[in-house]
């Protein structure tokens, strides 16, 4: 359903999921190796979801 917080939920979305993706793609631009490149990833990664998961979850969210 569109509501008020509609904007906010893309915002949110949006702005999780540009944070993630630079985390993401911070080892290939430094050139980083082994654990610290895929703590780098796992972040980014935890970032998207957390960030996309919580637009959803308020989106659908049933007003009292």
């Amino acid at each position: 359903p569109i509501t008020g917080r509609t904007p906010f939920n893309l915002a949110l979305a949006m702005v999780g999921t540009l944070a993630g993706a630079f985390v993401t793609a911070l080892p290939r631009e430094f050139s980083m190796r082994g654990g610290a490149a895929v703590a780098a990833v796992v972040i980014g990664v935890l970032i998207i979801v957390v960030c996309v998961g919580a637009a959803l979850r308020d989106f659908f969210r049933r007003e009292p």
